[in-house]
């Protein structure tokens, strides 16, 4: 914690120190439970003098099996998402090779096929964890479609497309943890380690195509892509979003209106009235 900015120590200190009856779940995060979260001391087995080895290697494996069956009935949030089976697997299929070229030192994707102008690097990720709680502080909440009923019940799919480094699935992960939480991102620069077991990651040429099946999901998110998609990746995108929903599943797009405030006659005509 001694790395973090002093008003971060100072709310997580809140935290750790606030009664459960004052404490507030809207207002707690993933990321906030995972800087407290301190790591459990490995167990020391003692071994069994009156067994032998045979009885003992069969009494393991029952064990193991044992475990695994109630582990799937109270999956742990903070374990590796290979302890847990996802319903749908994730073939990292539709790779690109990526390439990148750096301006005033920040890094940039300079790919053939994509449009993103954006930096690629750690600022621009912070930036984008600030505006996500930005976004969860206004909407009050991580979804704004009439979806949640559906996303509390036990293995609902959800997909974030373009998700970046994670936040929102993360999130969404740790507040309902009966659904299976899946983002893809052309730019692998999600978490590999300490995540939820229901979130998962791929990198993945969603321009391309989405690696799921068929009516295979019941929300479909994607976040400020708009000003990064020609209209025909827009298209096929959509086209691919109605391919993977089920019947009656929720797409929800979140974006803004791309105008300058305030601007002078060129930018009036050049951006914002061409943009319309």
């Amino acid at each position: 914690m001694s790395d973090l900015p002093k008003r971060t120590q100072q709310r997580l200190s809140h935290i750790q120190t606030q009664t459960a009856k004052k404490y507030q779940p809207s207002s707690f995060s993933f990321f906030e439970a995972a800087a407290v979260t301190q790591t459990p001391a490995p167990k020391t087995q003692r071994p069994s003098s009156r067994k032998s080895s045979s009885v003992a290697a069969s009494q393991t494996s029952s064990s193991k099996s044992s475990s695994t069956s109630g582990n799937k009935n109270r999956p742990s949030p903070l374990h590796s998402s290979s302890m847990r089976e996802s319903v749908i697997s994730l073939p990292e299929v539709h790779q690109m090779k990526l390439a990148f070229t750096t301006i005033a030192e920040r890094r940039y994707l300079t790919t053939p096929g994509t449009h993103y102008h954006l930096p690629c690097d750690d600022d621009e990720t912070d930036r984008l964890v600030i505006l996500h709680f930005l976004l969860k502080y206004a909407f009050k909440g991580n979804v704004i479609a009439p979806i949640i009923p559906k996303l509390k019940q036990s293995k609902a799919q959800v997909l974030d497309i373009g998700c970046g480094g994670g936040t929102w699935i993360l999130e969404m992960a740790s507040e309902y943890p009966s659904a299976e939480c899946y983002g893809i991102d052309v730019i692998p620069s999600f978490p590999k380690s300490v995540k939820p077991t229901n979130a998962h990651f791929s990198q993945h040429n969603f321009l391309a195509t989405l690696p799921f099946p068929d009516n295979s999901l019941d929300f479909v998110h994607m976040r400020f892509m708009l000003c990064l998609l020609t209209l025909s990746q827009l298209q096929n995108i959509l086209g691919e979003i109605n391919r993977v929903l089920k019947p009656l599943g929720t797409m929800e797009i979140v974006d803004v209106d791309h105008r300058i405030q305030r601007p002078g006659p060129v930018s009036q005509s050049l951006l914002n009235d061409e943009g319309e």
